[in-house]
């Protein structure tokens, strides 16, 4: 049998009121229109999409070591669609910040 762990505090996300009307809409409602279901799992995909990006970047403004932030730069980069082209070392970031 599992504990229930609510000494744990949840965490808790935001959505536009246009994804919690189509939710709504799908789950109180039982609608079967699939315009609001296309609607709704385009809102949750996005929601999400922001929140693995915000994590992404959280990590590279955290990590411990230089290696770990520049993994985690490289991992957000990526998955908001910098091309290699356009990205610059952290190093280079890291002596312009200095002042001289």
């Amino acid at each position: 049998m599992q504990q229930n762990n609510s000494s744990k505090k949840k965490e808790q996300v935001q959505i536009d009121y246009d994804l919690f009307r189509d939710l709504l809409m799908i789950v109180c409602a039982e609608s079967n229109d699939q315009k609001v279901w296309d609607r709704a799992a385009k809102g949750l995909m996005d929601k999400l999409n922001k929140r693995i990006n915000r994590q992404l970047y959280t990590q590279f403004k955290t990590a411990a070591t230089a290696e770990e932030r520049e993994q985690a730069r490289q991992k957000y980069l990526d998955k908001v669609g910098i091309p290699e082209k356009y990205r610059y070392s952290q190093e280079y970031a890291e002596k312009r910040r200095k002042p001289t």
